[in-house]
């Protein structure tokens, strides 16, 4: 007697609702891009004046954000550090998966597009034969799109995008719990922000053949200054890097506005200003007084008065949701 086989269980049905729901998201997604990308560039092209808006508009958000790393960057470890796991080593990749996945489903879907032009052109218009039959054969129309969509696609790209995806959240999660990763992140964050600085104060002019060399030995010697630092004394260098960090960039992007106004005395440019010793001055200041002003609230772990927590809100319910990684 032939032995009876196991009844297979059929997700067929599920599956295809699965993926008419999929289409129907994809599709109002892409109506959405569309629509806010059409009217981003159509301000874009309007006038060089809008141009010059956005650029100022991004300095000012710039700006603004250097001073809440100053006064409150404390408030939002994890966010500050995934925020820059993720822009120096992990950005890249995922833009670039993803990216190169979303080209090939536009491509696809510009496919299906002009393959169904010419059918629907001759197909005649059925009456309807009730509601949920309509729906029905929405729905069966919907997931044959998605189907015919996935079919196009590869999946190697796919499951690279995803694979990119996790990587990210995972270095997020590494960092976030400390260590060796988290005082190396900061090490490099403020080897960075300060190599230039301290090499523009430094006269290395009898060795201009050898600049590589004399560079590799100034980083050389902050790592081994910041990176023991950061094990011993992790709120130190934290508040350190908020504080460098949030002058670099206020700095930055506050002396262009400055400029822009006419606001910088003798009518330097913001280039000029930031490396005159009146720049120097006002970035050692204001990177001093966040350093100081972070280790204080790192060390007394205080928090966020109510109406800063009002204006700080999107960041908090982000800094939350990172939190859970």
């Amino acid at each position: 007697m032939a032995a009876k086989q196991v009844k297979k269980l059929n997700v067929g049905p599920a599956f295809a609702g699965t993926l008419a729901g999929a289409t129907k998201g994809c599709q109002l997604l892409t109506e959405q891009v569309g629509k806010h990308s059409e009217k981003l560039v159509s301000f874009k092209e309007k006038s060089t004046l809008a141009q010059n808006k956005v650029i100022e508009y991004s300095e000012m958000a710039w700006t603004v954000l250097g001073l809440a790393l100053l006064l409150h960057g404390a408030q939002f470890k994890n966010l500050f550090l995934c925020t820059h796991v993720i822009a120096l080593f992990c950005y890249g990749r995922v833009k670039g998966s993803t990216m190169s996945l979303y080209s090939d489903i536009r491509a696809a879907v510009e496919k299906l597009d002009d393959d169904d032009d010419a059918p629907k052109a001759d197909a005649k218009v059925e009456p309807k034969k009730g509601k949920n039959k309509a729906g029905s054969a929405n729905n069966a129309k919907d997931a044959e799109t998605a189907k015919k969509v996935l079919k196009a696609l590869e999946s190697s790209k796919v499951s690279a995008s995803l694979f990119e995806l996790l990587v990210a959240a995972m270095a997020c999660h590494i960092v976030m719990q400390g260590g060796l990763a988290r005082s190396a992140l900061l090490t490099y964050i403020l080897v960075n922000a300060c190599k230039d600085k301290i090499s523009s104060l430094l006269d290395f002019s009898e060795y201009d053949d050898m600049k590589t060399w004399t560079d590799m030995a100034l980083s050389f010697l902050l790592y081994a200054f910041f990176g023991p630092l950061s094990f011993v004394s992790f709120s130190l260098v934290f508040a350190l890097t908020l504080g460098v960090v949030g002058a670099q960039l206020l700095t930055q992007n506050g002396l262009r506005i400055a400029e822009s106004k006419g606001k910088i005395p003798g009518g330097q440019s913001a280039e000029d200003f930031a490396t005159s010793l009146q720049g120097f001055a006002l970035f050692g200041g204001l990177a001093a007084f966040g350093a100081l002003w972070q280790f204080w609230a790192l060390v007394a772990n205080s928090g966020v008065a109510w109406y800063f927590s009002l204006i700080y809100f999107p960041a908090q319910i982000a800094e939350g949701v990172i939190s859970i990684l």
